[in-house]
């Protein structure tokens, strides 16, 4: 656990009393990322086919605490509070087929992408 901890104090007509505390914790927290690509590329003759893949995974998480306490003279002190839990798990794929074929006067080509 990471506390962070500052004070400050402004004297005019009034003193102002500003006491934020930051709560981090990196031990419940993780950033990980994982990304693949793969290709397969067949040729027979006038005939190309190729076979393109794509995967991505992200896991994030993070969580933050603020707390904050604020007195002013003459008036009651406040107590804030800020939580917050970040979670992100993310999952992309994708794949690509390519089929061509090619001679000297004639030539076809053909995609198909699916996600």
């Amino acid at each position: 656990m990471v506390i962070i901890t500052f004070q400050l104090i402004f004297t005019t007509q009034q003193t102002i009393n500003y006491n934020p505390i930051i709560d981090i914790q990196p031990e419940n927290q993780y950033d990980n990322s994982f990304n693949s690509y793969l290709v397969f590329d067949k040729k027979l003759g006038n005939h190309n086919l190729t076979w393109t893949n794509n995967s991505s995974t992200k896991r994030f998480k993070e969580n933050q605490d603020v707390a904050t306490l604020l007195n002013f003279d003459g008036q009651p002190a406040t107590n804030n509070r800020f939580a917050n839990n970040n979670i992100q798990d993310i999952s992309l794929y994708a794949t690509q087929l390519d089929y061509r074929y090619s001679n000297d006067q004639f030539d076809l080509h053909c995609k198909r992408l699916k996600f």
